[in-house]
């Protein structure tokens, strides 16, 4: 078969509603829990401090690019810079897909992605696109000296 059948995908990062979603129900449900312990009330002013972090994590790769090219080629786009990446792994969390690639300059990326960023289709299309080039796993790490 020709690469010609085997369009490229294109993945684009961006803040999942899912994700955040998730983020702010366990907030929520973190200062319930406090509200309902014997902990000062002043405790329920961390949540917010400690809920944070993951919620800026959500959306801390936006705007990049995920090119996965019929020739076995991965590349990350951001702006008008767009460079070769190496795909480490690829792990599906029930509804959720992390992607773990390493990228110059940026190094290891762990891109999350919820149902609402990486639809079905798209998880079908990397699927077979592993199949088909080789996947994630054995020999991706040696040459960028990371084994």
């Amino acid at each position: 078969m020709s690469s010609a059948s085997y369009p490229s995908l294109e993945l684009s990062c961006r803040p999942s509603a899912w994700l955040r979603g998730g983020v702010l129900a366990l907030a929520a449900l973190a200062v319930l829990a406090l509200l309902l312990s014997s902990l000062p009330l002043a405790s329920v002013l961390l949540v917010p401090v400690l809920a944070a972090p993951a919620w800026r994590g959500t959306g801390a790769h936006a705007g990049r690019v995920l090119r996965f090219g019929a020739d076995g080629t991965l590349r990350i786009a951001q702006g008008t810079d767009c460079g070769p990446a190496r795909l480490l792994a690829v792990e599906e969390r029930g509804p959720l897909l992390v992607l773990v690639v390493v990228a110059e300059p940026a190094g290891v990326l762990r891109l999350g992605f919820g149902p609402d960023t990486a639809p079905p289709a798209a998880r079908r299309a990397l699927r077979l696109w592993m199949q088909r080039h080789g996947g994630a796993g054995d020999g991706l790490l040696a040459p960028l000296g990371l084994s």
